[in-house]
């Protein structure tokens, strides 16, 4: 049963665990994880328990009590110790445990083996020992953050956007009680996406994954406003200072209040933050102008680096560091609006955080992951993104990851299951445009070979790769049905180029997309050439250009 008694901590009121009361036969409890437990032959995990038991027999002796990794009909163990230093107070044990086995779909089993006892267990945790390396914790998996270090990504926008929300502001996210010891961390429901979040990913762990993809970190902060909600200005303050408490977590020194407790988690320098959003999705919603600018005044004045988001172009009403924009649309509309930001006033500056196609035609969405004619369309949509790259300063597909059996959204980036990844179409067109990003943009045309200048879906930008300009990148999108000839004419380049490397994604089948069986049935390939021509249907094109 779940009890909330008898706190663990004296920083906690009260402590919700789960008590183990066992029967003629002993008793236990077993935990499959989200759709198992994967564990591999001869990998090493760590087991972290904390656990109390008052039950002591006539002997003075505790409860004998075993873990065990196990198949989920229990007739194979995979691994298996006794937990010791069982007494009546609350011990936090750390266990090593080798699996002699491999099962995708395994499960973790806790046993009491002694007759009409009571065990209280308070928190219980398994990593790869692989994880658990040094005194922080690591929680990432090595293959999901290899997928996201090859993206090269430029910053990190984080904990989200609806997650911080909520559906009511009793759902939504606050950091506060994501720090601290994971046995501390309450954990809340997660409104929107409709999910338990344990909250031991938390703002330390996100500001770990920005060091490691040695990415800029974004934050996204709670304005007072949920997707039901929206609290009045003059109750804002308290909020305010939350996210001033926040930004002294990450970036104070070590003997300020919040940064001595990220020194005390096991991080005495602190994090960079430079950009940090006031909300999400909250434009026209009550007292969001109100509310903002009560956040805008106090960060800045505190903080006058910080360049903070807005979620939408404040215009006269309000000051605008840079201005949230999110688009989710079908195919063709997502490449048409590759000139959405054409005619954006100079000085104003976008933060394109969320795009992607999520219907292949307006009413039929994307079949799950997605397709390689919803990537070719967000290419093209991106050639206006880098035509555009003085207005709009950062961009980002979304969202980012799923879970293959848990399917809030129709089209994402990288798909995973307990033991596997894959990249969709859209994370290859992703990784073209990151690793061939340049420094500058040229100015690009495209016509047919009869110099007819109408839209016959193709798209292209060009991008020089150093300050010199002795190599460049340009991309050429068809999203036509059929195969094209076409004329692109970089405007401003001094000489013809030497040689060249074409990079290819492409599939005949408009449709295909990649799976766990098949990761790289659509994905980038390269190819020397000295032309470069768009010659099949939907297809990315993206040649590198060398001057001698």
């Amino acid at each position: 049963m779940l009890v909330k008694l008898q706190p663990i901590t004296t920083s906690k009121p009260s402590t919700a665990y789960i008590k183990i009361r066992t029967g003629s036969k002993g008793g236990g409890l077993s935990n499959t994880g989200y759709w198992g437990i994967p564990v591999q032959n001869k990998q090493e995990y760590q087991l972290s328990v904390i656990l109390q038991s008052e039950s002591i027999n006539s002997a003075n002796q505790a409860p004998q009590v075993t873990v065990q990794l196990e198949s989920q009909d229990r007739r194979t163990v995979y691994a298996a110790a006794q937990v010791k230093d069982v007494s009546s107070s609350w011990n936090h044990s750390k266990i090593m445990l080798t699996s002699n086995g491999t099962d995708p779909t395994a499960q973790l089993t806790l046993y009491v083996h002694d007759q009409h006892v009571e065990l209280s267990i308070r928190m219980l945790s398994l990593f790869p020992a692989e994880n658990v390396k040094g005194n922080v914790l690591q929680p990432f998996r090595t293959d999901i953050l290899d997928y996201l270090k090859d993206l090269k990504p430029r910053y990190v926008r984080m904990p989200g956007g609806c997650y911080v929300e909520g559906v009511s502001l009793q759902d939504a996210y606050w950091w506060k009680p994501s720090v601290g010891s994971i046995q501390e961390r309450p954990g809340h429901y997660n409104g929107p996406w409709q999910y338990w979040s344990t909250d031991g990913l938390g703002v330390f762990e996100y500001f770990q994954l920005a060091e490691a993809l040695d990415a800029e970190p974004v934050w996204v902060i709670n304005n007072g406003i949920s997707h039901t909600y929206s609290v009045p200005a003059e109750n804002i303050w308290p909020l305010v200072q939350d996210a001033l408490d926040l930004i002294e977590f990450v970036t104070g020194p070590a003997d300020s209040e919040w940064g001595g407790l990220r020194a005390k988690m096991g991080r005495p320098n602190p994090w960079p933050l430079n950009y940090f959003a006031i909300g999400n999705e909250d434009c026209g919603k009550p007292w969001y102008v109100e509310n903002y600018i009560a956040f805008f005044s106090a960060i800045r004045s505190r903080y006058p680096h910080m360049r903070l988001i807005s979620n939408c172009d404040m215009e006269v009403h309000a000051p605008t560091d840079l201005w949230d924009w999110h688009m989710y649309t079908n195919s063709q509309n997502m490449f048409d609006r590759r000139h959405d930001f054409d005619h954006t006033p100079p000085g104003k500056q976008v933060f394109a955080s969320e795009y992607a196609v999520f219907d292949d035609s307006p009413g039929h969405p994307v079949q799950f992951p997605g397709n390689v004619r919803a990537a070719v369309a967000e290419a093209g949509f991106m050639t206006g993104v880098e035509r555009n790259s003085q207005q709009v300063a950062m961009a980002a597909f979304a969202p980012l990851l799923s879970h293959w059996n848990d399917r809030a959204c129709p089209h994402n980036m990288i798909i995973f299951d307990n033991r596997r990844v894959f990249g969709t179409a859209s994370y290859y067109v992703q990784k073209l445009f990151s690793e061939f990003q340049g420094v500058s943009y040229i100015d690009t045309t495209v016509t047919t070979p009869e110099h007819d200048p109408r839209d016959h879906g193709i798209a292209a930008s060009a991008t020089c790769q150093d300050e010199d300009c002795t190599q460049l990148a340009f991309k050429v999108v068809n999203f036509a049905p059929e195969a094209q000839n076409v004329d692109v004419e970089l405007l401003g380049l001094h000489s013809s180029p030497a040689k060249m490397t074409v990079t290819v994604l492409n599939s005949t089948n408009p449709m295909s997309e990649n799976s766990f069986d098949e990761p790289y049935l659509v994905c980038d390939y390269m190819c020397s050439n000295s032309v470069c021509l768009v010659v099949t249907r939907c297809k990315l094109v993206s040649c590198i250009a060398s001057s001698v």
